[in-house]
């Protein structure tokens, strides 16, 4: 089984767990669903843990940053703590499309 396999197989058990805690934490959520993939790429003898877990975490929370802001980049990189510079190289090697909204309709929603 690929990581990805894995990571679209959902863990029924493990999901009723999560969906009955109420007082979940984000990094409780995080930890449980860390070891899960991990599992998988062990036992898929996969290598380069760090870099495919950090693009798993890193590109869509970047999607989501620019979703936040209208996809200004300026805005989604101090939202995200990074130089826009950073923000742009990040977008490039994810290969992620970035749509403005135009000022117009960003007022409408906002106000």
């Amino acid at each position: 089984m690929t990581p990805q396999q894995a990571k679209d197989k959902p863990d029924r058990q493990q999901s009723v767990i999560l969906s009955e805690a109420k007082d979940l934490t984000l990094e409780d959520y995080i930890e449980s669903k860390f070891s899960e993939f991990v599992r998988a790429m062990k036992a898929s003898s996969a290598t380069s843990l760090h870099a495919t877990l950090i693009q798993a975490v890193e590109r869509p929370l970047i999607q989501h940053a620019l979703r936040e802001t209208g996809g200004n980049q300026i805005q989604a990189a101090q939202l995200l703590g990074m130089h826009r510079n950073t923000l742009r190289k990040k977008i490039e090697t994810y290969r992620i499309p970035v749509t403005r909204r135009s000022q117009s309709r960003q007022h409408r929603q906002s106000g």
